[in-house]
């Protein structure tokens, strides 16, 4: 058997795990996953704007986890300088968040 014949086989079999449907459905995972991310932290943003409480920092600290990351891999990917810009701010506002929820669980004030 040649090589051709063997990927041929492995993808007919699924047993490299990269045929076209496999990588669809991961995808839309992602889409979907971050989607009700999204949504989560906007409900949770409107309650905090309604009731006049505070969102947790904790909360934002790991929503502008996933924005830095997804924007990291943007700028990796195109090297476009507003996907820096906009990594290297949401990368000092993540770790901005997770100071000051740190801090507030030990009692510091800032």
């Amino acid at each position: 058997m040649n090589k051709e014949q063997i990927l041929e086989k492995a993808k007919q079999e699924g047993m490299l795990g990269i045929d076209e449907g496999s990588k669809y459905r991961k995808n839309q995972g992602y889409v979907f996953g971050k989607m009700a991310f999204l949504i989560a932290y906007m409900i949770i943003a409107l309650f905090s704007f309604i009731t006049s409480n505070e969102i947790n920092t904790g909360v934002t600290a790991m929503f502008m986890a996933t924005l830095t990351g997804e924007l990291f891999s943007d700028w990796r990917m195109s090297k476009k300088t507003l996907f820096l810009i906009l990594f290297l701010i949401s990368l000092i506002t993540t770790i901005a968040a997770l100071t000051i929820t740190v801090c507030d669980m030990y009692g510091v004030t800032i």
